[in-house]
C-alpha cells in the first residue's frame, strides 16, 4: 500500500513509499510495545510509527504545512527571546 512519510517533511520533504510489513516491537528503554510499519522508499527502508506517515497525499501535505507553521512559530519565539537578551 502506498503511503506518504511526513516524519522528515521539514528536512527531506514528503517521501513516497510502500508498506512492506506491519509488526509489534518493544521499546528497549520503556519496554512499551509499539505497532510499527516497515516502509520501503527510494532512500531505503524505514521502521515508523503510524503517526509518522499518511495514506492520503492531501492529508500528508496538510500535516507537513502544519509542521512547518509550528516550526516557524517556534523560531519566531526564539528570535524574540534573542532580541530581548541583554548582556551586562
Amino acid at each position: 500500500m502506498e503511503v506518504y512519510i511526513t516524519k522528515f517533511a521539514l528536512s527531506k520533504g514528503i517521501i513516497k513509499g510502500t508498506v512492506v510489513a506491519n509488526y509489534i516491537a518493544e521499546d528497549a528503554y520503556t519496554r512499551k510495545r509499539e505497532n510499527r510499519y516497515a516502509i520501503q522508499t527510494q532512500l531505503g527502508t524505514f521502521s515508523l510509527l503510524r503517526e509518522d506517515f499518511e495514506y492520503d497525499k492531501e492529508k500528508s501535505i496538510q500535516k507537513a504545512e502544519k509542521m512547518r507553521n509550528e516550526e516557524i512559530r517556534n523560531l519566531e519565539q526564539r528570535l524574540r527571546e534573542l532580541y530581548r537578551m541583554e548582556f551586562r
